[in-house]
């Protein structure tokens, strides 16, 4: 293993790297600043040909080389937002999960068409167990309600 120097950059690395450690430049594997390690079958028809130019097809291959493209992070932000507002469903109070339910059901349906599943997967049974909730404390608030009402009944009666 040898040390070269790096075509883009100028900075030493090793001779068995892929791409410069520095600045991300690829390395050839057909050429180095050294020289060529092997050739390739096309260029060595080319290489028996008195007219052959090999620096003409190292400068071609250098501009033509670009750097591996960089990873893009992508957030996915209606899954997020699913996930977020399906937790949140759970723990606020009755009248604020009534709006965040369907707004977290929506972002997680949106999320999944995005191919963005688990997020959205999650986000949805969130939002379903607070829709699960909101059912269960509608409940209460009626029976609650109707107790009200017998008890005005019953006033009434005692008291016409």
């Amino acid at each position: 293993m040898a040390l070269i120097d790096c075509p883009e950059c100028k900075r030493q690395i090793s001779d068995m790297a892929s791409s410069c450690i520095h600045c991300g430049y690829p390395i050839d594997s057909v050429t180095t600043i050294s020289g060529p390690k092997e050739t390739p079958k096309s260029l060595g028809l080319l290489a028996g040909n008195p007219n052959f130019d090999s620096d003409a097809i190292d400068d071609v291959r250098h501009q033509t080389s670009q750097p591996p493209p960089k990873p893009e992070i992508i957030i996915n932000y209606f899954g997020v937002f699913s996930l977020g507002l399906g937790a949140a469903s759970i723990v606020v109070p009755y009248f604020a999960a009534v709006f965040f339910v369907p707004v977290a059901l929506i972002c997680g349906f949106v999320s999944i068409w995005q191919k963005k599943k688990l997020l959205g997967v999650i986000g949805i049974v969130l939002s379903i167990v607070g829709i699960v909730r909101i059912v269960d404390i509608s409940n209460e608030l009626h029976e609650a309600q109707r107790n009200v009402e017998k008890s005005i009944q019953q006033l009434k009666q005692i008291r016409p």
